[in-house]
């Protein structure tokens, strides 16, 4: 069974980085001090435990006045099965409840039809961020 938590300590906050550096760092090659940006700090991170362990997370930051998801990772072997889309939709969901209008992602180019089904749009042009091309996508409450 999975256990979400909001993350609210920095022993919870420490899977969710171990997860993070697993995913990033070690498979897609991003510098870690890209991926630990200093947002975290202010964020709001989901963490999603099986047997205590983690195996995906994300976060919800202000920015400009709009809430973007981001740093979301499944842990590799369950990737595939429906686990992104719900800590994606939760995320959402938790931004609505509290008054987004909308939110937005910096998805990975190769994402962008996992987040198309979730019922993000793509707005704008395909950037490089962390030397890996992103499409900037918004969906509305």
């Amino acid at each position: 069974m999975i256990e979400k938590i909001w993350v609210n300590t920095d022993e919870e906050f420490n899977k969710c980085a171990e997860l993070r550096k697993e995913v990033f760092v070690k498979e897609q090659g991003v510098a870690e001090e890209l991926d630990f940006d200093g947002s975290d700090e202010y964020a709001r991170s989901l963490l999603y435990l099986l047997d205590g362990k983690p195996v995906a997370t994300g976060r919800l930051i202000e920015q400009d006045g709009d809430i973007y998801i981001g740093r979301v990772a499944v842990k590799k072997e369950l990737r595939g099965k429906g686990m992104g889309a719900q800590i994606v939709n939760d995320l959402a969901l938790k931004a609505f409840e509290e008054g987004a209008a909308r939110c937005c992602v910096h998805a990975q180019l190769h994402a962008e039809g996992f987040y198309a089904k979730l019922g993000f749009k793509p707005i704008g042009d395909v950037f490089l961020e962390a030397d890996i091309e992103h499409i900037s996508m918004v969906k509305e409450a």
